[in-house]
């Protein structure tokens, strides 16, 4: 105890006649004024961002919480890290790492009292630290507020992979509205007419009008498959919609969202295997459905695990994170898995034609 008191600014020596003490903590990390610091954080909460949530540290946990309050436009900008500390401990129960939220308090406290700019880290779209106002909206933080300025960010301003993901909810649900929309148009016409044959009968095997006469084209309340087909893809492109204007949505409606989609695969699953083992007839149109709905499904559940909308069990993280490095490749697998049975069933028919 004399030597650690004798030399205070060597903690190793603490360590060294077995007296663990605990890292002093700053108790009040504040928001910096400076549009420097301000930067800084940014530009550091940008880099976290870009870490998969599997890949990230506790530390760049806690540094990531702490910087996204300290960044929010609704909180006072005052961090008292003993109740963050509190709240942290009720959130993660036993996997709350003290050692690791230490010393990110640390990390985040010499940020907002130093920092340097650096503007190689400045998204070009999200502002200009040079310029007193804001010059488009930020990426970072989702358009809730940029403060090198001070002034409101564009609310519209998503990241890329967003934005990718917002058209292709557009474009895909388009695509299935538009094939919906056939759909029904021929089942009414043959509702009107029971002669009437639709044009996607092209032989015994490719055949819409004897799928539609089935009562599984009627196997939800009695309703025809389609009219759900329009309601659910005008969802569809409601969501990418929204989330292009919006740019950042709550995370219920995610969910409520990714629910649908789930309602939505599994259905068109079982409308495959009543039409090829059952009907034994293929629909082209309704196919197209199937091939929409499919990856509309395995993209939205995959971000939403990725973005944190659904929480991630730790036994289930290297499995999520393996589905995240080959969503492709599975996509492609499950087309082709669908392919091959199609082709198994009907080879009968086909090899003959080839």
């Amino acid at each position: 105890m004399l030597i650690a008191a004798l030399v205070p600014n060597r903690p190793y020596l603490g360590r060294l006649i077995d007296m663990p003490r605990r890292p002093q903590r700053t108790a009040l990390i504040t928001r910096p004024t400076s549009s420097a610091r301000l930067t800084t954080l940014r530009a550091h909460l940008e880099e976290l961002m870009r870490i998969s949530i599997f890949d990230r540290t506790p530390e760049q946990n806690y540094e990531l919480a702490l910087i996204t309050k300290l960044l929010d436009g609704n909180d006072t900008g005052v961090i008292n890290t003993s109740r963050t500390e509190l709240w942290f401990k009720s959130t993660d129960g036993n996997q709350f790492d003290s050692s690791a939220y230490d010393t990110a308090c640390r990390t985040v406290y010499r940020m907002t009292v130093s920092a340097r700019v650096s503007l190689s880290h400045l998204p070009s779209n999200c502002y200009e630290p040079l310029r007193p106002a804001v010059v488009g909206g930020c990426s970072l933080c989702r358009g809730q507020i940029c403060y090198t300025g001070g002034m409101k960010a564009a609310p519209n301003t998503l990241t890329r992979s967003d934005k990718i993901y917002a058209w292709f909810l557009g474009l895909g649900g388009l695509l299935g509205l538009i094939a919906s929309f056939v759909i029904t148009y021929d089942e009414l016409q043959i509702a009107r007419n029971p002669n009437y044959h639709p044009s996607c009968s092209l032989n015994p095997v490719i055949s819409c009008g004897s799928v539609m006469r089935t009562p599984q084209a009627h196997a939800i309340f009695g309703m025809l498959n389609s009219w759900w087909g329009l309601i659910g893809f005008s969802a569809v492109i409601v969501a990418g919609v929204s989330l292009l204007a919006a740019g950042k949505l709550a995370n219920w409606y995610w969910r409520l969202f990714n629910l649908g989609t789930l309602f939505g695969v599994v259905f068109i699953h079982w409308l495959f295997f009543e039409t090829v083992y059952r009907i034994h007839a293929l629909c082209p149109w309704c196919m197209v459905v199937w091939s929409v709905t499919i990856p509309i499904f395995w993209y939205t559940t995959l971000r939403n695990f990725q973005i944190g909308v659904w929480p991630t069990p730790k036994a289930l993280r290297g499995f999520i994170g393996f589905l995240q490095t080959y969503k492709n490749l599975i996509l492609i697998l499950w087309y082709l898995t669908i392919i091959l049975l199609i082709l198994h069933h009907f080879w009968y028919y086909f090899r003959t034609v080839l």
